[in-house]
């Protein structure tokens, strides 16, 4: 498991998954070794449990995750969310949009 700082191109720490293992319990541990403190942290769907998010907000980092449908209620939310808002125009909801190619 590796945190890197990809505008700077630097690698900020690595933590070695336990051949029984897997990620969620190396993104803990790799959080604990480095300052995250405002950086905006992005994890694939491994990442998206409950206590890495609740870690990555006490260590005052912001975070985007995958979120999968065997989540089932969480990802029936936001779906629903997002079908309601898009019916809707997204009118109210504060919003930026950003693309690059």
């Amino acid at each position: 498991m590796t945190a890197w700082a990809s505008k700077n191109r630097l690698v900020l720490g690595q933590v070695k998954v336990d051949s029984h293992s897997n990620e969620m319990t190396a993104i803990p541990a790799l959080l604990e070794l480095i300052d995250v403190t405002g950086a905006i942290i992005t994890m694939d769907a491994m990442g998206t449990q409950t206590e890495i998010i609740k870690q990555i907000i006490q260590k005052k980092a912001n975070y985007v995750v995958c979120l999968k449908s065997n989540h089932q209620t969480l990802y029936n939310q936001v779906k629903s969310w997002f079908e309601i808002q898009s019916s809707r125009q997204f009118d109210g909801v504060k919003m930026t949009d950003y693309r690059q190619v």
